[in-house]
């Protein structure tokens, strides 16, 4: 029946929804942990009933918060190292400017004479 039919509808488009949100956040946690360098397959220690149980779950959070904690500190040291080289670069180039405009200046006031 048409009836039938719409629910079907219905049903095919919830499942397709459910299925891009699955799909979209397993991809946002895999382009984190590959922001992080960790591969679920290798870096990550895998949970399991006995780890809960025997209260490993601590140290296994607390273990992930220190790799991403050094991960953060690590970027943190090349962001500074990337500010200071833009730093450098920028007085060079203001440096190598004031050169061009007093050579400029310069001329133009030898043409002037002129």
């Amino acid at each position: 029946s048409a009836e039938n039919q719409n629910a079907i509808v219905m049903l095919r488009e919830q499942c397709e929804k459910d299925y891009e949100a699955f799909k979209e956040g397993f991809n946002e946690s895999s382009y984190l942990l590959q922001k992080l360098n960790l591969r679920p397959d290798q870096d990550v220690p895998s949970l399991s009933d006995e780890d809960i149980e025997s209260k490993e779950l601590d140290s296994f959070v607390q273990s992930l918060y220190d790799k991403i904690r050094e991960r953060h500190e690590t970027a943190q040291m090349d962001l500074s190292k990337v500010e200071g080289d833009v730093s450098r670069a920028q007085r060079t180039v203001n440096e190598r400017a004031a050169i061009l405009r007093s050579k400029q200046e310069a001329q133009s006031a030898v043409l002037e004479r002129l």
